[in-house]
Order: structure tokens, then C-alpha cells, then sequence
């Protein structure tokens, strides 16, 4: 076990036990704007159009360089609603990342991404660009995203970020997300990620990103698959192990475990606690994307913030924590039960 790995346990869990800051963010997100263009059935994020003054571009420039002087070498994610539709912010972004030494990932839609606008993003170094593909069929594609065309968009766009990442290190990301009108495409977007040399990860359903949460939402969710759909198209993939798909074969095991029986997961601790910093577009900091506000990187600096009382209280907060979104990533600490079948 690698000696960053084995601090990083210890960290979490002094701070978990006794309020304390000594871990560091592990993942970073720079959410730029909640503007959205496109209408996901799993998503309410495109129905609020509520917003505070975002920051402005110095701000989360000033934003990086706070970030390279605490961490170092810290990944940084480009997210949205839609990066795109704050294009020239996303280029600067990814240019000062370069000149920091930061690794940096855009999350997109690709609605937005042409030629022209790939050529301006590999412009400078780029370690992923993370796109959705649901489906191979435009039809249900297309309705899980809420705009017809978007499939065909998706699969231009990524035509274009092949042919300018070529001699470049970027990996260019697809996650599936798996509901009831999808679960049964998955060996058809395997294929097309191995076909293309793409990374493919697969995401758990959670509830719906901007909504107000509910207890045991799935029993009333449209989007939830039968527990045929999961035995006969996700536990095979569970059990093949395909070298495309880039989760961790635990945690595919944990995916299905949720699918099955979602309660199963309300006892595990979530670490996005001591993992997660998320800085939303009026530079409000979160350490949750469902949690509370713990400052703002406009009125105090990020280690601060991160070392704050209100970030301790809501670590605290956030041990009891219940919610489903703890299948998200890595959120979750490994138990004896995740590496058996």
C-alpha cells in the first residue's frame, strides 16, 4: 500500500473522530455555472433559473494558484450545468492549469463542442474530458438528456477530440449511467468505448442532482431498473471484468449490490467529507454537493475554509449522513464484504 494512501486513512479518520483538518481535498470541483441546455430526465438543475452573481473570471483564476500554493499537484474538474456555455472562463482555466503544473478534467455535455472549440481546449494540457453516452440508440439518448439530436452531437464532438488528442496524453472519459431505459444498451456502449480506445465508467442512479432529497426515493423513481434488468444485463459485467470499463471491480460489485437492495448502503461512513471540495459558481465551498455551505473562496482563502469551524461542523454533520449519493465515486470505505462476491 502506497504511504499516500495509508496518510490519507489515517487523516480521514482522526478527523472523523475528533472534528480535527488534517486531511486534504482529494478531489476538486469548480462548478462555473448551473446554466444548463440540456433538460436530463435525472437532473433538475436546468429548472432553476434563481442564480446569485457568479464570480468572475479573476476570481477563479485567483482560485487555482490558492490551490497550487496549499496542495501542490492537485486535480482539478471543469464542471456545470454546462462548462461550455462559459467557454472563454474554461480556456482560461485550462491554460493556467497548464502554466500551474495542475492536472485538469472538463466535464461536458459536448452540445457546445465543435471543431473549433476542441482546437482551443488542446491548446494546452488537458488529462480527460468526461462526456455522457447513455446510449447507442439516438432514441433513448435522446430522452434521458431531454433534447432530441444530442446523440449525434455527442458522437461528432468526440470525432473531433480524437482527431486533436492524437500525440497527446488526454483520455477522453464516457459514463453510463444506469436507469430502466438504458440498463439493457450496456454491452452496445462497451463495444463503442473499446472500438474507440475511450475509458467507460459506470455510474450509479442517485436522485435527482438540485432537487430537495427524499427518503427511499427510488420506490417512486421512473428511472429505477427491475431487478430482472439488473440480473441480466449488469451482474454479467460484474463478473467479466472487462479491461474498458474503468471502475474498480469492487466497486462495480457495490453498484450492483445498490441496484438490488439500496438500503443495503445506509450504514457505510461517507468520506466525501474529508475527500471533496466543491466551489459552486458564486464561490460558495461545499464538501458536499448535497451538503451546506462552509464559506465562500470570495471572502476567505480555501485552507481556511477547509480548516473552518463551519467545515468541521459539517464533517460532523455529515458522519450520520444517510443519503444515497455515498454509491458516487469513491465515498465509501472498503469493508471484507466488497471484495467477496
Amino acid at each position: 500500500m502506497k504511504l499516500s494512501s495509508v496518510t490519507r486513512y489515517l487523516t480521514n479518520a482522526l478527523d472523523g473522530r475528533f472534528s480535527t483538518s488534517f486531511s486534504r481535498p482529494r478531489y476538486i470541483s469548480f462548478v462555473i455555472t448551473k446554466n444548463c441546455n440540456l433538460k436530463c430526465l435525472h437532473c433538475d438543475i436546468w429548472k432553476n433559473k434563481n442564480f446569485d452573481k457568479d464570480l468572475d473570471d479573476e476570481q477563479w483564476i485567483g482560485a487555482l494558484e490558492e490551490i497550487k500554493n496549499w496542495l501542490g499537484t492537485q486535480e482539478i474538474e471543469i464542471n456545470g450545468g454546462e462548462p461550455l456555455l462559459r467557454k472563454e472562463l474554461v480556456v482560461k482555466l485550462i491554460e493556467r492549469c497548464d502554466q500551474l503544473n495542475l492536472p485538469v478534467s472538463l466535464n461536458t455535455n459536448t452540445t457546445l463542442l465543435d471543431r473549433q472549440v476542441a482546437r482551443d481546449l488542446f491548446k494546452y494540457n488537458l488529462k480527460s474530458v468526461k462526456i455522457s453516452l447513455y446510449s447507442m440508440s439516438s432514441a433513448i439518448h435522446d430522452e434521458l438528456r431531454g433534447v432530441a439530436g444530442v446523440l449525434e452531437k455527442t458522437k461528432q464532438a468526440l470525432f473531433y477530440l480524437d482527431e486533436l488528442r492524437q500525440g497527446k496524453s488526454t483520455r477522453i472519459e464516457l459514463g453510463m449511467l444506469l436507469t430502466r431505459l438504458n440498463i439493457s444498451e450496456i454491452e452496445s456502449v462497451v463495444s463503442y468505448a473499446r472500438q474507440n480506445d475511450l475509458d467507460l465508467i459506470i455510474q450509479p442512479l442517485d436522485f435527482n442532482v438540485d432537487e430537495s432529497y427524499r427518503d427511499n426515493w427510488q420506490a417512486g423513481s421512473n428511472l429505477w431498473p427491475e431487478k430482472e434488468q439488473i440480473q441480466k444485463y449488469l451482474k454479467p459485467l460484474v463478473l467479466k471484468n472487462d479491461a474498458v470499463i474503468k471502475n474498480p471491480a469492487y466497486y462495480l460489485k457495490q453498484i450492483w449490490r445498490y441496484y438490488l437492495n439500496p438500503a443495503s448502503f445506509e450504514k457505510r461512513k461517507c468520506l466525501a467529507a474529508f475527500n471533496n471540495l466543491i466551489i459552486e459558481p458564486n464561490g460558495d465551498a461545499k464538501l458536499c454537493f448535497r451538503g451546506q455551505k462552509v464559506g465562500n473562496i470570495g471572502e476567505k482563502k480555501i485552507k481556511e475554509i477547509w480548516q473552518s469551524k463551519e467545515a468541521r461542523q459539517e464533517r460532523q454533520r455529515l458522519k450520520f449522513c444517510q443519503k444515497s449519493c455515498k454509491i458516487i465515486g469513491c465515498n465509501m470505505r472498503k469493508q471484507l464484504k466488497d471484495f467477496i462476491l
